[in-house]
């Protein structure tokens, strides 16, 4: 039960090749998020990031207006992940990153169909899941699109 033929990718060399020793079941690539350039073409039915959007905006002075190359980044990381899924494949965002935030990022992209889910009692936690190939619920544009607006600026 669960999934198989895991390919885990990562920026820092180091990580893998330790990684690589510790768990050679799985498929280990060095590759930079915004470009997934080593992975090929609709080869994925899921692909799952945890907290690295959080580490590539970590320099922003402000989470209501995001920087242009802020956006530019996410708009890179959004299309490497669409790229490499499959057609009707799904990528899931963990995060601590408040929905009025993380949905209007999500929703820069056109191309999949975003949900949210809260976990946690006191110290709540989001799985963002988009699915690619599906649009959006108006409900969730409507919401989501004027809070925090500048997410969805062009660039």
């Amino acid at each position: 039960m669960g999934f198989e033929n895991i390919t885990n990718v990562d920026y820092s060399e180091v990580l893998i090749n330790s990684m690589k020793l510790s768990h050679p079941e799985m498929t280990w690539v060095v590759d930079d998020i915004r470009s997934l350039s080593s992975l090929d073409p609709e080869s994925y039915d899921v692909v799952i990031e945890k907290a690295t959007i959080e580490a590539l905006l970590v320099n922003e002075k402000s989470p209501w207006c995001p920087s242009d190359e802020a956006l530019k980044m996410l708009d890179s990381v959004f299309d490497a992940a669409q790229r490499v899924l499959k057609s009707n494949g799904t990528f899931v965002s963990i995060s601590f990153t408040q929905p009025h935030f993380r949905v209007p990022a999500l929703l820069r992209s056109e191309d999949w169909e975003v949900e949210v889910q809260e976990f946690g009692e006191t110290f709540h936690y989001f799985f963002y899941t988009c699915k690619l190939g599906k649009c959006s619920s108006d409900e969730i544009k409507l919401r989501y699109s004027t809070i925090a607006s500048d997410w969805l600026r062009v660039v």
